[in-house]
């Protein structure tokens, strides 16, 4: 067992710990290599692991259990929402020559587990009860689960064998309000510092998405409050501080314009262009930048909507940062953040223009300003591509005067 565990220890700090991660696919609470040990470990010595089993990884997010698995000649999938983080990591598993993992974007509640030997699980307590029937009745017998401790028996057939890393439960966020006030679904996104979960109200019985803070910087939760509600903006309905973490309530809306583009799912540029351009003049006009607009940041729901105000700042005390989806990024340091807000919208409506399917292609295109929109487009915004990514912030639009521009283009 020491052997096992020492092995799988050296495998994952090698392969995670010593790489980058990307800021649009880092688990907001990663698994560390230990806990990975101890669990594979422990299913190496029941023989739950190894060549031939079949292991799914429900919220998969980069795929570290999955290529922890694999060096015991595991068979992997992994399931995942977040359509950026599922791309992301298929990329960096294939560039590292992990083969044998098949990457999904899905609902893990809607994935069929009755092929698995072995189901990660590495949820919230109230995600794995709500998985509970789903494993009794899918699961074969004698399958392996790793999660917090459920109950598997049934007099049907023979119990699943379930484990459940100690440090598993020490490393979850304590959150006793969100636990006790919401049913706790599915992860819907990733970030650095923050999940997003989608979570029933115990009450009302609406659905609400709820935005898990770890650092507990509580800047977007003071710039949605300050700004008057508007039907291109994220609805914001309150937070509240749990131990260690904020919780942010929100309007649940989704799949973002990202995840529909990595879908190939068909999209109005001119539509999503005026509606972001009058979210953005109302954000504008509150005295505000939201300086981080990227296709992940923009929600469909009834309208759509901007979401991710984390990187907000007031206009008129902007401090200039990295951070944020670099290919979105105006290239220089500006003094004005609502002008670097109008050239990230003409960088995502150049690539609602010119589809760039793949990470390779955005990073090799989107990094290269200026942007030449392909002959056959609207004439009318490709001119608003130009104009909006000019390298001359006073060359571009305001967000008002695009709101007028895209409106009369509309009505043509």
């Amino acid at each position: 067992m020491g052997r096992i565990r020492d092995a799988v220890v050296a495998l994952a700090r090698r392969e995670f710990e010593a790489r980058p991660v990307e800021r649009s696919v880092a688990p907001s609470s990663p698994s560390p290599p230990e806990l990975i040990a101890e669990a594979l470990g422990a299913l190496a010595e029941r023989g739950a692991v190894g060549p031939g089993k079949r292991v799914v990884d429900l919220g998969c997010g980069d795929g570290r259990w999955l290529a922890a698995a694999r060096s015991f000649g595991c068979q992997g999938v992994g399931v995942d929402l977040d359509a950026a983080a599922v791309e992301a990591a298929r990329h960096d598993l294939e560039a590292r020559g992990l083969d044998g993992i098949q990457l999904r974007v899905q609902d893990l509640f809607q994935a069929d587990l009755n092929s698995f030997d072995v189901v990660i699980a590495y949820l919230f307590r109230d995600g794995c009860r709500r998985l509970q029937a789903k494993l009794q009745a899918e699961l074969p017998p004698g399958a392996s689960v790793v999660c917090h401790h459920v109950s598997l028996r049934e007099p049907a057939k023979p119990a699943a064998q379930t484990w459940a890393a100690p440090s598993l439960r020490r490393e979850e966020p304590r959150c006793p309000r969100l636990e006790r006030d919401f049913h706790v679904g599915e992860v819907c996104g990733r970030g650095a510092f923050a999940e997003v979960v989608r979570a029933t109200h115990r009450v009302d019985g609406r659905v609400y998405a709820i935005k898990i803070v770890r650092d507990g910087c509580a800047r977007e939760a003071r710039v949605l409050a300050a700004l008057e509600p508007h039907p291109n903006i994220v609805r914001y309905y309150g937070a509240w501080r749990e131990p260690k973490v904020l919780c942010v309530q929100l309007e649940f809306a989704g799949p973002s314009l990202r995840a529909l583009l990595d879908r190939g799912g068909s999209v109005l540029p001119q539509e999503i262009a005026l509606a972001v351009a009058a979210g953005l003049r109302h954000v504008h006009a509150a005295g505000l930048a939201h300086s981080d607009l990227a296709p992940a940041n923009l929600l469909k729901g009834h309208h759509w909507l901007i979401c991710d105000f984390g990187l907000a700042q007031r206009a008129d005390a902007f401090e200039p940062t990295d951070d944020g989806h670099p290919h979105y990024i105006a290239p220089r340091r500006e003094k004005d953040p609502t002008k670097a807000d109008i050239f990230s919208l003409g960088v995502i409506l150049f690539e609602l223009l010119a589809p760039l399917p793949t990470a390779m292609e955005r990073a090799c295109v989107l990094g290269d300003p200026p942007y030449a929109v392909p002959g056959g487009c609207d004439t009318n915004l490709a001119a608003l591509v130009a104009d909006m990514t000019s390298l001359d912030p006073d060359h571009r639009p305001t967000a008002a005067s695009l709101v007028t521009a895209l409106s009369s283009a509309a009505a043509l």
